[in-house]
């Protein structure tokens, strides 16, 4: 029996996984993930730390698994990134991609072009979280750091140097620097050469599905791996995602809940103008014969239910500790309660901002002094389901697909509850896969393409459907999200004011 590892470097874990040949999951591991929280939305990991879980990982899966290991893929998170010397030494950790301490840097790099201009050449939204400010303030902040690096890598590319001893990243990770060009697929001399940056840093990029090279023998040695284990680029978690759930398929979109909420499809072209622009989504290249993935994005997903668990909900949590439950399911239990969708509260989900900038902020309105802890939490469900209605609503309108069907992967989806509840408020049909680990079996996918052993064309058959949320007859939330449109516009206006106000 052959087998296809996954590996999956998240925000919240880092998981190993080891899919066979039918596409079912036969071993697992999972660990947090090492950050360590400098206050003030900054955190960093530390790159030795995390290829050890990965080791950690892969000798569990490999000791656990009966058959032939036939590959390796890799998923990462979009933006962190490192410096390393000519040895490939780290210089400095990886600054998390919610780490807000280049804002300065982004305001000083966007006085040399418009955020249209930007999207146009790299196909990104200018903010702060890119990999290409992250660069530039340890530039900035350890110059003399700076002056040793030979390197700059993603977290993908950090993990397949640990594999390989070779340099190189897929198209979507090197996308979230903000320093690709999505038509040429290869790294902006415009960009760079503003920057100040050399292309020398940047590895070679190649598409998802990639072969990279083989296991290193010392470490194929160590894992008892096979010594022609393959080893290829992956991507970015959420487009890894995208492929085991295959949304090269017509009018679907994928939403992957984690700590962020992504939303993402596929496309045959870039679509780089201005009407896209307008939108504030982003493309970016990844793999198949529809290249091109289109992504928006909530910044807070499952933050947001931590937020509440840490604040509001710290008996819930207590609770749940205590019980041994998982606090999520004691949340939805609650949330249960309301039988009716009378509560005039909404939540808006922007607790580390949102598409249109850090200045827009989470906010509960519409309290009153009768509402309850079930008000509450549902707003909180609601909310998160009506912001991405509103993506959906746009990439109808700038791809002119229907998209009949919503692919939903990640924690979240497990809860039948928040399930049904995005049906309604995004008056979408709602389906969720039987292996809720989408990012690491899409890496693995991957694996296996660059092996040889599958094509895309095959895709299809390991994508096996679990439950299905039928949205309603009647559209019975569209009031609701009416006001949460006049509330969110009418928000981010008075957060804007506040911001400039705030600079004066």
């Amino acid at each position: 029996m052959n087998i296809y590892l996954g590996i999956d470097m998240g925000t919240t874990n880092l998981k190993v996984m080891a899919f066979d040949e039918s596409g079912e999951m036969v071993s697992a591991y999972s660990e947090p993930t090492p950050c360590i929280y400098l206050g003030n939305r900054s955190a960093e990991m530390d790159p030795v730390m995390i290829w050890r879980i990965v080791k950690k990982g892969l000798q569990h899966v490999c000791s656990s698994t009966d058959g032939t290991i036939r590959s390796v893929g890799v998923s990462s998170m979009g933006e962190s990134g490192i410096l390393c010397d000519e040895a490939g030494k780290p210089l400095y950790p990886f600054i998390i991609w919610y780490d807000v301490r280049p804002q300065k840097v982004l305001e000083r790099f966007m006085e040399h072009l418009s955020p249209e201009e930007v999207f146009l050449e790299t196909g990104q939204i200018p903010a702060v979280k890119y990999g290409l400010m992250k660069l530039l303030w340890i530039k900035e902040q350890y110059p003399k750091l700076y002056n040793k690096a030979a390197h700059w890598l993603s977290v993908e590319d950090w993990l397949l140097y640990c594999l390989t001893g070779k340099y190189a990243t897929d198209y979507s990770i090197a996308a979230r620097t903000m320093a690709f060009n999505p038509v040429t697929k290869n790294w902006s001399d415009k960009i760079l050469s503003i920057a100040g940056v050399s292309r020398k840093l940047f590895p070679k990029p190649y598409p998802g599905g990639t072969l990279v090279g083989t296991i290193k023998q010392e470490l194929a040695e160590e894992l008892r791996l096979p010594a022609d284990a393959a080893v290829s680029t992956g991507g970015h978690d959420h487009a890894c995602a995208a492929i085991a759930v295959n949304i090269l398929e017509d009018n679907c979109v994928l939403d992957s809940m984690g700590t962020a909420e992504v939303l993402m499809a596929a496309s045959e072209n870039p679509l780089l103008y201005s009407a896209a622009f307008e939108t504030q989504y982003c493309v970016y290249p990844h793999c198949g014969e529809r290249l091109y993935r289109i992504v928006t994005s909530n910044q807070s997903c499952g933050a947001c239910i931590e937020w509440y668990l840490n604040t509001f909900g710290k008996l819930i949590r207590r609770d749940a500790e205590l019980s041994g439950e998982n606090p999520y399911e004691i949340l939805t239990g609650i949330a249960e309660k309301k039988k009716d969708d009378s509560s005039g509260v909404v939540f808006l989900p922007f607790i580390r901002g949102s598409v249109e900038g850090e200045f827009i902020k989470g906010t509960f309105i519409g309290l009153h002094d009768q509402d309850t802890e079930s008000d509450y939490i549902r707003a909180v469900f609601d909310g998160l389901g009506y912001e991405i209605r509103t993506q959906i609503e746009g990439f109808r309108s700038l791809t002119g697909n229907t998209i009949e069907k919503v692919k939903v992967v990640g924690g979240p989806s497990k809860s039948s509850y928040i399930m049904k509840r995005k049906a309604l408020t995004q008056n979408c049909d709602i389906q969720t896969p039987v292996c809720p680990e989408a990012a690491a079996k899409g890496a693995a996918l991957l694996g296996a393409i660059a092996r040889g052993d599958y094509t895309f064309s095959d895709l299809e058959r390991f994508y096996q459907p679990g439950n299905f949320y039928k949205r309603p007859e009647k559209d019975v939330m569209y009031k609701n999200y009416q006001r949460y449109c006049l509330y969110r516009n009418g928000m981010k206006d008075l957060y804007l004011a506040d911001s400039l106000v705030k600079k004066q």
